[in-house]
């Protein structure tokens, strides 16, 4: 009997290590598989977060415009301002003078 061990467990022993082959690059497989579905998440994740970022830049860029153009809009109407008040002085200062 110890002589007909090796004949009868030597064709499970292949078979076993057929199976346990296949096994293992099964759960290769769906390791991988499941990797890629993962790492195509992160892929949308980011996607969604460059999408985002450009929005925010092009808003920032929008109300900075808008107050670059307020604030030129403001300095020159805060120049004509203060010529006509100046101007308007002077003229109260001629009135004033013509009168004394």
């Amino acid at each position: 009997m110890d002589q007909a061990l090796p004949y009868l467990v030597h064709p499970f022993l292949s078979i076993a290590g057929f199976v346990l082959f296949f096994l293992v690059l099964f759960l290769n497989y769906k390791a991988i598989e499941d990797l890629k579905e993962a790492f195509g998440q992160v892929g949308e994740r980011l996607e969604k977060i460059e999408e985002h970022l450009s929005n925010f830049k092009v808003e920032v860029a929008e109300r900075y415009l808008r107050r670059d153009e307020w604030l030129a809009f403001h300095n020159k109407m805060e120049a004509s301002l203060k010529t006509e008040i100046r101007e308007l002085k002077e003229a109260v200062r001629a009135l004033f003078k013509e009168t004394n």
